[in-house]
């Protein structure tokens, strides 16, 4: 997934557990409240900051203007 630059962008991931005894698993991916990964049960490893855990769709938090862009981040490679 290539990510924008500068300006901050909205990841949604929907987990759904197997069924014991059952590979019925399902993760779902949206973007900015557009899916763009649907996939059954594997094994996948991701570093998230910023989680939120609902029971229900709650959408990306709006409160007006959007937030800037830190400054202060520094990648490694």
């Amino acid at each position: 997934m290539n990510l924008p630059r500068g300006v901050w962008v909205c990841t949604e991931i929907m987990v759904q557990l197997n069924t014991p005894g059952v590979r019925d698993g399902r993760v779902a991916v949206w973007q900015d409240g557009s899916l763009i990964a649907d996939w059954s049960t594997q094994q996948n490893d991701q570093w998230y900051d910023n989680l939120v855990l609902a029971t229900s769709y709650i959408g990306p938090i709006s409160t007006g203007a959007p937030p800037k862009p830190p400054t202060n981040v520094r990648i490694v490679s």
